[in-house]
């Protein structure tokens, strides 16, 4: 293809043009990060052996051509790669490392009528570890056990325990059914706001929405699972957190809008013994002369919770089994309609 630089040499592959045939056979087109493309091209080409990558690299001159499909994983995440997406003219198919896709930019492939399928669950195990994490931090008081080092001080420290204490998790998707499973282990008791009616493992009380005002009180530890929709968005505001009972610990690994951020400014000031772990805010980066940095009942995140070397390689494997999929003219997993 021409204008493409280093594309096809990179792995090998001769330059194949294609149109979009959703049959055992098709030759596609794949705009990825060159890493990526790199590491999974062996497997891809088990499934797919007429595909050719349209590799990215951002220290290189990007010139994406006629690819059908892209894949948001990895070296490929970055802006520059994202906002050429839209324009590609031959573009069907993009796949994302993402779980939640409620950005702008995927409301805009859509509306170009491109699929968009996601990878649920791929940072699910780290997520949920992450959650631990802040918990035992709280609990076991590591940061100032930490700072008595730092001075050369031997003072023992009350410390408290994760079991028998109460866990409100909202949203039991993958993220938050593993973060039940877990504290299931751990002793506590949990309870758990989702939209279905089944019960899941490690859950002792489940509801739904209309359940979220009356088991909030009852909570030691609130964690934040859930996707944002119209539904979610400020799902927490100033009747939900003023519900909160003193000494709670809130944590939101799911959207800075489910939370009402001004209602939660109000709340943390008035009640100290509040601490909230956001790993997630309502703008990313979050803003450095926003005050709730200076919070001393605080702990902010870069949201990345689900950071570690095994969420991408589950998002390659999820890609790879749609890609299976593509080239038998079987339905996608984890297709995402609005």
């Amino acid at each position: 293809m021409q204008g493409v630089p280093a594309r096809s040499d990179l792995l090998g592959l001769p330059a194949i043009r294609s149109a979009w045939i959703n049959i055992p056979g098709v030759f596609m087109i794949i705009a990825a990060g060159q890493q990526f493309a790199e590491k999974i091209h062996q497997k891809a080409k088990a499934i797919c052996p007429d595909l050719d990558w349209i590799p990215f690299s951002p220290d290189k001159p990007w010139h994406p051509g006629d690819c059908e499909a892209a894949v948001l994983i990895g070296d490929a995440y970055t802006p520059e790669f994202k906002t050429s997406l839209p324009a590609m003219q031959s573009l069907r198919w993009v796949h994302t490392e993402n779980s939640g896709i409620d950005s702008p930019f995927y409301h805009e492939l859509i509306n170009r009528g491109i699929t968009r399928t996601r990878s649920p669950g791929a940072n699910a195990p780290e997520t949920a570890e992450f959650v631990f994490a802040l918990m035992l931090n709280k609990i076991k008081r590591i940061d100032m056990l930490a700072e008595q080092q730092r001075k050369c001080r031997w003072e023992r420290l009350p410390l408290g325990a994760l079991n028998g204490q109460t866990l409100l998790i909202v949203g039991l998707g993958e993220i938050g059914s593993r973060v039940a499973r877990i504290a299931k282990a751990f002793g506590m008791h949990v309870l758990g706001i989702r939209c279905s009616a089944e019960l899941l493992a490690g859950v002792a009380e489940q509801g739904t929405g209309c359940d979220l005002q009356s088991f909030i009180p009852r909570a030691d530890i609130i964690v934040l699972a859930t996707p944002l929709t119209s539904e979610t968005q400020h799902l927490l505001g100033e009747k939900e957190l003023a519900a909160i009972k003193d000494g709670s610990l809130l944590i939101n690994v799911s959207r800075g809008d489910v939370i009402d951020t001004a209602a939660l400014r109000r709340c943390l000031s008035e009640r100290p013994s509040i601490t909230a772990c956001l790993d997630v805010m309502p703008e990313e980066p979050w803003p450095s002369v926003d005050e709730l940095w200076h919070y001393k009942n605080v702990f902010l995140t870069p949201h990345i919770a689900w950071s570690s070397p095994n969420y991408r390689v589950r998002a390659g494997e999820m890609w790879l089994e749609n890609l299976r999929r593509f080239v038998k003219g079987q339905p996608l997993l984890h297709v995402v309609n609005q």
